[in-house]
């Protein structure tokens, strides 16, 4: 058997093969948060040069307010594609093992510092349309 204790204190016990068959990822050696994120086309001018570096030293400077330099391993903010109504950007950070017990919260503070550099820098994230045309 297996026996686990989750955040908060509750206890979970699995039989071993049933445990090993859920491939659980050890986060103690360290992990990385990946959020796609997307701004609208407005920005293309700015989307491969002044956008993603700008982002990219928000990010960082907001989640080292939360780990500390040895825990922040790295951060990457990188055009991904031209999507259909955005472009998106992928957004890693690593993060050392030592905080792998706030490994949600950094996810969750990741998206946080996302939209708030949107808000700082007055960058527009799109709102998936649909458009119809009547045939006359």
């Amino acid at each position: 058997m297996v026996r686990l204790e989750l955040l908060g204190g509750a206890l979970v016990t699995y039989a071993t093969a049933a445990f090993v068959e859920l491939a659980p990822v050890n986060l103690s050696a360290g992990y990385r948060v990946e959020v796609e994120f997307g701004v609208d086309y407005q920005h293309q001018a700015i989307s491969t040069d002044e956008l993603p570096r700008k982002l990219q030293a928000f990010v960082e400077e907001g989640l080292l307010r939360k780990l500390r330099r040895d825990e922040l391993k790295n951060v990457e903010v990188e055009f991904l594609r031209a999507g259909e109504s955005s472009l998106n950007y992928e957004v890693e950070a690593d993060v050392a093992g030592t905080a792998a017990h706030r490994a949600e919260e950094i996810e969750r503070e990741l998206a946080r510092l996302l939209v708030a550099a949107c808000n700082e820098y007055g960058w527009t994230i799109p709102i998936p349309q649909l458009m119809m045309h009547r045939a006359l």
